[in-house]
């Protein structure tokens, strides 16, 4: 490489899914290709290119599944790292942005930006541009928790009380259904893993945890569960509920007639000392359909909770009006009882990065002494692509830098060992922290195919866990 050269590592790209073309890089530009490898055969156009400079547009072929390359230029500009890379192993190298930070905000408070380069300088386990992206390693099992021909849905995790388990409480789909039923046949599964396994699992049914109650506002499905421990000891579930006047389907007579089910979804919390129950619930919702007009109008589901070491409680959660889109919208209380009222219905957010699921949590290693709130959503932008906002008081929010581009994570994930595997859904973000309040794992709610009921693509459970993050992407040579 010739002396005064600069590179900008582009890291391994997904030609037919992300290419150059979306990525800002003229045809035009010269590139190194340091690595390649096909489904198949190389293309011809490809044969012998690898370690050599050649044009952009000789490099985009549909047979070529990744390509690390280095784009040559005149300087250095802000990276942004590539969301089709491999595997969301957070070794995700970076592409060419042109944007650079101005202040540790712009680093979404996850980093210290460099006024002079630009560059955000990443806190573990959140890396890339902006600090967007976490940094985690191959997955350990390609399932943490499933069941053989049944469906489960949004498993959310908690560490056990010095039984040296992790547990997970998790929405099942009754009497063989699949996901489209969730408003008429879920019921909540807890799942436990062996004296001494790790948060990746595998879990294995320990008990039924919650299921629907008759005459109740949650007499027809439960779903969404949602584990927190209060600094009193107690452990709070908090839920989805439906209450539409009809019994649960059954499916394994193939009827599927539950897809459309209307109702009213609301947000409750059931209780216990234990996490082995038995667990108690309020007799009325906490959450229901805000005021006329607003985005939450209709109906409320996917809860999210903070408590506060006081005792007070932010809840995120999605809302739905028929006379407009959705919108992830936040609540408070002084206690987890209630009641709950939203003190800024206008600073709800909407539009396809946020449209559902949201899970917040503190970040007790943010950059500076201010609290900082971090929230996960599913982004209905794509299937699989998680958003990533933060916030100083839990109400105004600020979406880390993406452009389009850079995720949290993707639908692409790393098996140890065992190559990578494309997730068709990827939803339902819930977090496990460790003893200091540090991100350690995210679980998500994830389907290997397209389908909402049957065997063949039936959901289950996977946990992604954080790794030290590559440092850089910037070649200077």
């Amino acid at each position: 490489m010739m002396k005064g050269n600069r590179y900008i590592c582009l890291g391994w790209l997904v030609c037919h899914e992300v290419c150059f073309a979306q990525l800002g890089i003229p045809q035009t530009a010269t590139v190194r290709v340091r690595g390649l490898w096909a489904h198949h055969d190389l293309p011809d156009v490809l044969q012998g290119t690898e370690g050599r400079e050649v044009a952009t547009d000789s490099l985009k072929s549909d047979n070529v599944k990744m390509l690390r390359v280095w784009l040559r230029g005149p300087a250095i500009p802000q990276v942004i790292e590539n969301p089709a890379v491999a595997a969301n192993t957070g070794r995700q190298e970076n592409v060419l942005a042109g944007v650079a930070c101005r202040s540790d905000a712009d680093c979404a408070l996850a980093g210290r930006c460099d006024s002079t380069s630009g560059l955000c300088h990443c806190v573990p386990p959140f890396a890339g541009v902006g600090c967007a992206q976490l940094s985690l390693r191959p997955m350990r099992y390609p399932a943490a928790f499933s069941l053989r021909h049944d469906w489960t849905w949004g498993g959310s995790v908690i560490q056990g009380d010095g039984d040296g388990r992790y547990h997970m409480f998790v929405m099942h789909l009754a009497n063989h259904c699949g996901i489209q039923c969730y408003q008429s046949n879920g019921q909540v599964l807890h799942v436990v893993t062996e004296p001494g396994a790790g948060p990746e699992g595998p879990y294995s049914l320990r008990a039924l945890a919650l299921g629907p109650r008759p005459g109740f506002w949650d007499g027809d499905t439960i779903s969404e569960p949602h584990i927190q421990r209060h600094p009193d000891g107690t452990y709070l579930l908090f839920y989805m509920g439906l209450n539409d006047t009809h019994s649960a389907f059954n499916c394994t007579l193939g009827d599927t007639r539950c897809m459309g089910i209307g109702g009213k979804r609301m947000i409750g919390v059931a209780f216990s000392k234990s996490l082995d129950g038995p667990w108690e619930r309020l007799d009325k919702a906490i959450v229901g359909p805000g005021p006329a007009g607003q985005c939450d109008d209709h109906d409320v589901s996917n809860p999210a909770v903070v408590i506060h070491s006081n005792g007070s409680v932010l809840i995120g959660y999605k809302g739905e009006n028929h006379g407009r889109p959705g919108c992830i919208a936040f609540a408070t209380a002084p206690t987890w009882r209630g009641p709950y009222t939203r003190p800024r219905p206008d600073l709800a957010l909407s539009g396809l990065r946020a449209c559902e699921d949201p899970y917040i949590w503190i970040d007790r290693k943010a950059i500076g002494s201010r609290l900082v709130y971090r929230m996960l959503t599913h982004s209905c932008i794509q299937p699989g692509l998680g958003g990533h906002f933060f916030s100083t008081d839990g109400l105004q929010w600020q979406e880390a830098y993406t452009n389009n581009i850079t995720w949290a994570y993707n639908s692409n994930v790393a098996l140890e060992g065992r190559g990578t595997l494309h997730l068709e859904r990827r939803e339902r973000p819930q977090v496990l922290l460790s003893s200091d309040g540090s991100l350690q794992c995210v679980f998500n709610s994830a389907q290997p195919c397209k389908g909402t009921w049957g065997d063949q693509c039936r959901s289950h459970t996977i946990a992604a866990c954080v790794d030290p993050p590559i440092d850089g992407g910037v070649l200077l040579v």
